[in-house]
């Protein structure tokens, strides 16, 4: 049994007031399953880390950029969060410059008397980590590079080919859930801003 029942979605972008957010929402989907109703789980920890606390998929930093955890016993089904680099802890640099790391964790909030639901079926998962980042830094880099080609241009320029395979490789190593690999890509490739955005000619004599 393959069922997803826990959903994240994140953006990051500016606010009314220009303020750099990563914006979150998180939700736990209830579902019936053999005849037992799992509606007394909810939403219990969330932990955000970026690519520089990054250690392996296996593991969570023990000082991450942001936690929360839920200690009231309260049925969490969602969740919605708005965080400034205040809130991650961020000293300097933007939050567009990082990867983010979105863990989230279900628990059982039932009782003892109630039905026994301390165990989630075989193929759901308790909890899940997501990367994220702000794919329009992505986009306005990529724009730059089509720019170079034109009716002048004899070729298509390779900083263009290079930029868009190592982007199509991030995306591709998200997809595939090796996250490892992700932030190893993201530590070569993106986290430095070095990509030279000058419109340069091909060279050719076009007379």
């Amino acid at each position: 049994m393959s069922k997803q029942i826990i959903f994240i979605d994140s953006s990051i972008h500016k606010d009314a007031s220009n303020t750099e957010i990563l914006d979150l929402s998180f939700s736990y989907t209830q579902f019936a399953y053999n005849g037992v109703t799992y509606d007394k789980w909810g939403i219990a920890e969330i932990k955000i880390w970026n690519d520089e606390k990054y250690i392996n998929s296996e593991t969570i930093p023990v000082n991450p950029n942001y936690s929360f955890s839920n200690t009231t016993g309260e049925i969490i089904t969602s969740k919605a969060l708005q965080l400034t680099k205040t809130d991650l802890g961020m000293l300097s640099g933007n939050i567009h410059d990082h990867i983010w790391y979105i863990y989230v964790k279900i628990e059982f909030y039932g009782d003892s008397t109630s039905k026994d639901q301390s165990q989630l079926p075989c193929g759901i998962k308790q909890y899940i980590t997501v990367p994220t980042c702000n794919l329009n830094e992505f986009y306005n880099t990529i724009l730059y590079f089509i720019r170079q080609i034109n009716d002048k241009c004899c070729d298509i320029p390779m900083d263009f080919i290079n930029y868009l395979l190592r982007y199509k490789a991030l995306k591709f190593a998200i997809a595939a859930g090796n996250y490892d690999f992700v932030n190893e890509l993201w530590l070569k490739y993106f986290s430095k801003k070095d990509v030279d955005l000058l419109i340069k000619k091909c060279g050719c004599n076009h007379g």
